[in-house]
């Protein structure tokens, strides 16, 4: 079989249900050519949907030991793209605070991205006929940082302050040790607010001057 490839996008968001942790998406998009020249094709999904139905789960980063959803459905026959309703597991905690982190995006005018791991079975040169969808992803790799996360948040609406982001990250439902991660950026930025040496986070990463662009950003997000 073909090598298993990752395709990222930003998530064209149709529906969030913040209270069902529900969204509904566009997991890929066709006729855009993407990182890997690959231009996927309208129907490219259409045999995989049916052949892997209920085979089909959501990670969080292409992990399979971090399973944060299940689709509630996915629909080939779509023109746009690959539309996807993804029904997020709220008792747990990768779950919800994957969850809540495309919430927090989206609120925020960031493009939560998504990644779809796919075989490609078909191609024409560089159009993309059929292809094999193993998983779909949230990617969330930015923000096990705090403060990365909110910078990221900051490079796409430059009238806001970090201070103000991470403040209002800090009032999100996170579980308790995204919280205090939260809170220790908080404390470290009241102390230095030009952001220069910020203490070491709970999860034992340094932040000292963190402020990638908006292009770093994206390429933080999807490295796999």
């Amino acid at each position: 079989m073909n090598r298993l490839v990752e395709k990222t996008s930003a998530l064209a968001l149709k529906e969030l249900d913040d209270k069902q942790g529900y969204v509904e998406a566009y997991a890929n998009v066709y006729n855009l050519l993407d990182s890997h020249k690959d231009n996927s094709q309208a129907g490219s999904f259409i045999k995989t949907v049916k052949e892997q139905k209920g085979r089909i789960f959501v990670y969080r980063n292409h992990n399979d030991n971090e399973l944060i959803g299940v689709p509630k459905f996915i629909d080939p026959y779509d023109n746009y793209g690959l539309n996807t309703g993804t029904q997020f597991n709220m008792d747990t905690d990768i779950g919800r605070n994957t969850f809540l982190d495309v919430k927090f995006m989206h609120d925020n005018g960031v493009p939560p991205p998504v990644s779809v791991g796919v075989w490609i079975m078909k191609r024409e040169k560089e159009k993309v006929l059929e292809q094999r969808l193993k998983e779909y992803s949230f990617l969330t790799k930015a923000q096990s940082n705090p403060l990365s996360f909110a910078t990221s948040i900051k490079n796409f609406n430059e009238d806001i302050d970090i201070m103000e982001v991470i403040t209002k990250m800090f009032d999100v439902p996170y579980s308790d040790t995204r919280l205090r991660q939260i809170e220790a950026v908080l404390k470290s930025l009241e102390t230095k607010p030009n952001g220069e040496e910020v203490a070491t986070s709970i999860d034992g990463t340094t932040l000292l001057n963190v402020e990638p662009t908006r292009k770093s950003f994206f390429q933080i997000i999807t490295q796999q």
